[in-house]
């Protein structure tokens, strides 16, 4: 069984606003990958305690349901592995939660758009592209991971 862990890091290398990134950092048998999440915070809004946005911050709630959530589907994923007795590491993990984030945002995109642009139409069929391609990759890591098992 593999010595696992998740949890949120303020990334430390700040962005152009100069506010630090917010990341799940996965660590499996001591090798780590990292999911951005989207959004920055300045340091002194972020609990190292509880690695969590403090609650005087105006986005607080949303941003830790973000943390946890990610958080819950990269620790569900581990577990599913390890209850499967399939092999994984940190990076395959990574992949797993990316794409799940990005089905999640075609879900969102395929909602019907209302005064819809030609823009908004030609980012969906990129969407769509990329969706595909990660479909793609996805079904060929579960076959060579079932040929590991």
């Amino acid at each position: 069984m593999a010595r696992t862990k998740v949890d949120a890091i303020l990334w430390s290398r700040k962005d152009k606003n100069g506010l630090c990134p917010v990341r799940v950092r996965i660590t499996v048998d001591g090798k780590r990958a990292y999911i951005p999440l989207g959004f920055s915070v300045a340091k002194d809004d972020w609990n190292n305690r509880y690695d969590l946005v403090k609650d005087g911050h105006p986005f607080a709630a949303s941003y830790n349901n973000t943390i946890k959530v990610r958080r819950e589907s990269a620790t569900s994923a581990i577990n599913r592995f390890e209850l499967d007795r399939k092999h994984f590491n940190a990076t395959t993990i990574k992949t797993l939660i990316e794409d799940r984030m990005l089905a999640e945002n075609v879900q969102e995109a395929k909602q019907p758009v209302r005064n819809g642009s030609t823009t908004v139409m030609n980012e969906l069929k990129g969407i769509k592209k990329k969706l595909s391609r990660i479909e793609a990759k996805l079904s060929a890591m579960t076959a060579l991971m079932m040929k590991q098992a």
